[in-house]
Formats: C-alpha cells, structure tokens, sequence
C-alpha cells in the first residue's frame, strides 16, 4: 500500500510539473500555426489553487515577408480569475496585468501590413452553408474584468515602401 502511495505522489508531482510545459509547448505550437508566425512563450505558470495564468517573455514575431524584429513583444501576462465564475458560463477576471515591451507596425514593399498579413480567420461551422442567411444569433460573450493593468513601453510604425 505504501509503494503505491508513493507512486500516486510521484505521478501527481510529475503532472504539476509537466503541466506548465506541455500547455507552454501547446500555445507555442498553436498560436504560430493559426497566426502564421512564430509564436514564442520563455516561461508559462498555470496554478489553480491561486487562480492564476502567467506567461513571462511571449513574443510574436512577424510573419514572413517583414523584418526579423518581433512583432508584439510581451514582457508578462497575468491574469487572475474566478474558476467557479468560469464553471458558470461567466468569464470573470480580477485582474488582467499586460505589459507590453514593444509593438511594431510594418508595411513592406507590396503595401501590407505584417499584423494584416496574420493568418487569424474566423472559425466557420461546417454544418452552414454560405448561401444561406445565419439564424442562429450568438449570445454576447459573459465577461467581467475588475482590473486591467496596461503598460506600452513603444508603439512603432515601421514603412518600408520606398519614397513613403
């Protein structure tokens, strides 16, 4: 009984650890497919004894045809949240703290601009057909910040088009 008690510990230790890791990997590898870019995240914490989600260094870099600077440079996003407020259906946040290093804006030589050029598109639902008119209403999401904290270090607006 002892050894798998200690087997149990391990495996849930082991978990609390990956855990971090995998869904760091997972946003990683999902968001530089759907945006098109290179999405890069230096630390991910998930605790769900605090309610808390913390991402150290997330960056998105711009997506080809622009500079090799990033795009967004994140320094960190926290985010606190109400879980039982979740379970209900209702996205409740006591605080959202984002502080962003740096934003670029760039257009190259064929006009467009690199956030334009992300790959972020709506996700359609198979089952409706483009000819015929929506029906179905969606209910506004439930969602309620206590506190946003936003710190921009720069905003630049980068045109390369030649004689612009």
């Amino acid at each position: 009984m002892k050894k798998i008690l200690i087997i149990i510990v391990i495996l849930f230790v082991t978990f609390l650890v990956l855990r971090d890791v995998v869904i760091k990997q997972a946003i990683e590898s999902v968001g530089s497919s759907a945006l098109g870019a290179p999405v890069k995240v230096g630390r991910f914490s998930l605790s769900l004894l605090t309610s808390r989600v913390r991402m150290d260094d997330f960056r998105i870099d711009n997506p080809v045809g622009f500079s090799n600077s990033p795009l967004i440079d994140i320094g960190h996003i926290e985010v606190r949240y109400d879980l039982g407020a979740i379970l209900g259906g209702k996205y409740h946040c006591s605080l959202i703290d984002l502080d962003i290093r740096q934003l670029l804006i760039e257009r190259n030589e064929s006009k467009a601009y690199n956030v334009s050029s992300l790959k972020i598109k709506p996700q359609e639902d198979p089952k409706v057909e483009d000819s015929a008119p929506t029906q179905k209403q969606d209910k506004p999401l439930a969602m309620q910040i206590d506190v946003l904290k936003l710190n921009v270090g720069k905003v630049i607006f980068r045109d390369e088009l030649p004689n612009g």
